[in-house]
């Protein structure tokens, strides 16, 4: 992308670029902005798992350990570690539980 030419306006300067040109930077920005406008229940759902896993590891144990001991999948326990499930209430109080949180 190389500029056509520039504009001064009351000092101002300009860059002038092909509308094709302008029509990829500004969809590309709009993407950018998109990403970061996040919907709520996805920004829970990595606040739940960040604090379980703080949790997790401030109680000394591994996901496997932590499983055991709340009767889950340690694959359920990755999934909400990494943002990517949304724990029933129930599973959320066996891991409050199972690390002497409850």
């Amino acid at each position: 992308m190389s500029p056509v030419g520039k504009l001064v306006i009351d000092n101002e300067e300009y860059v002038v670029i092909p509308r094709r040109e302008f029509e990829k930077l500004a969809g590309e920005s709009r993407g950018r902005k998109r990403e970061r406008e996040r919907p709520a229940r996805e920004a829970a759902m990595e606040i739940i798992g960040r604090t379980l896993l703080q949790r997790r590891i401030k109680a000394g144990l591994s996901q496997e350990e932590l499983a055991r001991k709340a009767g889950v999948r340690s694959e359920t326990i990755s999934r909400i570690e990494s943002g990517h499930f949304r724990p029933r209430r129930e599973t959320m109080a066996r891991l409050d539980a199972a690390m002497g949180l409850k």
